[in-house]
């Protein structure tokens, strides 16, 4: 895809809509990826948004699944703390295209 300009600001996008510097990832690009996926996004996509940075930044690693719906228990709830509602939040491949939109690198092995 290559430069992509958003709110006058270029970012760099693979061919598969992934942000290739981490550090140039801001909500407004955020939005404009959950837009390319056809995703309106909501406070609890942003939570989880947030939550995926916060563990990236910390761990250098994408978390997993089970690493996801824990964090997402301890901040949104139980009732949302698992896998079926991060797949209601990101159809299809919800740790794939969470970690996409918010700007985190492709994960090994994701096409």
């Amino acid at each position: 895809m290559g430069s992509v300009e958003i709110n006058g600001k270029a970012v760099e996008i693979d061919g598969e809509g992934y942000v290739q510097n981490f550090k140039e990832w801001e909500r407004d690009v955020g939005v404009w990826l959950a837009k390319e996926d056809h995703l309106e996004m909501t406070d609890d996509h942003w939570v989880v948004a947030q939550l995926l940075r916060e563990f990236y930044t910390s761990h250098e690693a994408i978390p997993t699944a089970k690493e996801l719906a824990k964090l997402m228990g301890n901040t949104l709830g139980d009732e949302k703390g698992n896998s079926k509602y991060l797949a209601e939040l990101f159809p299809n491949d919800p740790i794939k295209l969470s970690c996409k939109i918010s700007g985190l690198p492709r994960m090994a092995g994701c096409t």
